[in-house]
């Protein structure tokens, strides 16, 4: 079994070492580094109170023993995979694709999420739904902290869509906001 990597990240050297005892009672299989800035292999980041930033396990100097029972609830969490499916011209099938793909992880139990990049691709009308009233990923604000939870859309077989506004607007603002709401659960 491959260890938990954990990633402790504090600029201040009294919190990280505050930081570092808690984990003197951590599970013999976690690996514990200290760093200054995110790193990117770690499976779960514990944030000190001088580090801001999205996602992470919060480090509460006043109550440092929260911080184990926090990280193993993030590491029990199942990680997602993305599959990008994209083309350079419309008309080649990468909308049907892309459904076909998420429905069928779907129906193996995965949990499946189609993002419609454009309102122009026709998922939703692919799907016998009218965007008139849809909720989309237009309402997602990384900055404000509203993840996608509120845009997704739950279709029948576990399968889900996050549709785009008919307006247009900023797909890659809408990855980052699901990556931070994802990773702050």
């Amino acid at each position: 079994m491959r260890g938990l990597r954990v990633a402790i990240v504090s600029r201040d050297p009294d919190l990280r070492q505050a930081a570092a005892r808690a984990f003197d009672a951590a599970p013999a299989h976690w690996v514990v580094t200290v760093h200054s800035d995110p790193p990117a292999d770690a499976d779960v980041i514990v944030r000190a109170p001088d580090v801001p930033g999205p996602g992470g396990v919060a480090f509460d100097p006043d109550d440092p023993a929260a911080v184990l029972d926090a990280v193993a609830r993030s590491a029990a969490r199942p990680r997602g995979r993305v599959a990008l499916v994209v083309s350079a011209c419309g008309g080649c099938g990468t909308t049907t694709l892309a459904l076909h793909l998420a429905a069928a992880l779907a129906r193996r139990g995965a949990r499946a999420c189609v993002v419609e990049s454009e309102a122009a691709c026709g998922t939703v009308e692919r799907l016998g739904l009218e965007r008139p009233g849809l909720p989309d990923w237009s309402a997602t604000s990384e900055d404000a902290g509203a993840g996608v939870d509120g845009c997704v859309i739950a279709l029948p077989a576990g399968l889900r869509l996050l549709a785009a506004p008919a307006g247009g607007g900023s797909v890659a603002a809408a990855l980052r906001a699901a990556a931070a709401s994802s990773r702050a659960r």
